[in-house]
Formats: structure tokens, C-alpha cells, sequence
């Protein structure tokens, strides 16, 4: 099982296509902070192209309750974020 975790994302467009790719992964979407919910914003349903219905979204208040939950079912959890110490992706390996 693979879930993405989205923190504070502003653009209900990004959330929508977000929504879009994991639906075409089978992966999860569980939703924190104040990104939006295709339930409550019209454009994210809008760009999420019907995928909501699809994909099993969760909504957390808070992002630590949304690790803290894949790290109950055992999932490894990895950030994405733009820093100098960053890991490119594609380089990442699990070990």
C-alpha cells in the first residue's frame, strides 16, 4: 500500500492532480492541514476529474497524526521538500 501525504497545499489544482495520479497509481491520498478537499472546494473535484470517487482520501488535522497513521501500517514515510540537504528522488534508495 502506498499513500501520499499532502501538507498545507494552497492550490486546489495541484491537490486535484495529485488526486489524479494516485488514482492512476492506487495509491492513497490522505489530506492535512489546510489542503483542500475535493469535497469542499469545487475546483479540486473539478481537476480531480472524478478520480475522488476512486481514491481513498482521509483527512487529518494535523500532519503528525497522518505519519504517526503510516507508521501504524508499517509504510515508510519519506518528505518531499526543497532544501540544500535535499535527496534527489531518483537517488533515493531504501536501506
Amino acid at each position: 500500500m502506498n499513500v501520499v501525504i499532502l501538507e498545507n497545499i494552497r492550490s486546489a489544482y495541484n491537490v486535484g492532480n495529485i488526486i489524479r495520479t494516485a488514482d492512476a497509481l492506487g495509491w492513497k491520498v490522505w489530506l492535512t492541514g489546510y489542503s483542500p478537499s475535493p469535497f469542499d472546494i469545487p475546483k479540486v473535484a473539478k481537476t480531480s476529474l472524478g478520480a475522488q470517487h476512486h481514491v481513498d482520501l482521509k483527512q487529518f488535522g494535523f500532519t503528525k497524526e497522518a505519519i504517526d497513521a503510516a507508521k501504524a501500517l508499517g509504510l515508510t514515510v519519506l518528505a518531499a521538500e526543497i532544501t540544500p540537504q535535499a535527496i534527489p528522488v531518483n537517488t533515493y534508495t531504501n536501506s
